[in-house]
């Protein structure tokens, strides 16, 4: 088994913060993962995109130009790296960003609206997470429990406060996978 996505949208939206976890919740649950990471860090908005491969056994590279799973936090994410997603894929977008959805029928989307369902927790901040645990929920490749494991291991003591916060985020998106609105 092994597994390639694409994590892409804006600086800002968590996208790389979503590629750490991902890994670290598949590492946690015995699975092989690695990341890279493509963006310009001087510029906070611009394009990022993120790669993670999850397997079995050694991984010695997370690059490849065919996806099996795209989650598109914008528009552009969509529109650019739609044709990278292999045929039987899955398309996750960001629906509150996206107009028109993916164009391709021989991929399987999912429009998740992560900005709205953010905004109706608090903070848009955690539109990612709400993605995160859609991810989680459709491909059963993580549990949410094991992304909760991950963030607090990787947030700062003065940041653990929001782990319930982000746990609920995941949990919502997880939801909606189970019954869309």
């Amino acid at each position: 088994m092994q597994m390639d996505i694409l994590l892409a949208g804006f600086g800002g939206q968590g996208i790389k913060l979503m590629s750490h976890l991902l890994g670290a919740a598949a590492t946690a649950e015995n699975h092989s993962a690695t990341m890279y990471a493509d963006y310009k860090d001087e510029i906070r908005g611009g394009a990022i995109q993120c790669m993670v491969r999850v397997g079995e056994g050694e991984i010695l590279s997370p690059i490849t130009q065919r996806f099996d799973v795209l989650i598109a936090m914008n528009e552009d994410a969509v529109r650019v790296y739609e044709p990278a997603v292999n045929r039987g894929g899955l398309i996750i977008y960001n629906s509150s960003l996206v107009g028109n959805g993916p164009a391709r029928s021989d991929v399987e989307s999912l429009g998740v609206p992560a900005n709205a369902l953010a905004e109706e927790l608090g903070s848009v901040q955690v539109a990612s997470m709400i993605a995160l645990g859609a991810f989680a929920e459709k491909t059963k490749l993580v549990g949410t429990a094991s992304v909760v494991s991950a963030l607090s291991e990787l947030l700062p003591p003065h940041r653990q406060k929001l782990l319930p916060f982000n746990q609920r985020a995941l949990d919502r998106g997880s939801d909606f996978v189970k019954n869309p609105q």
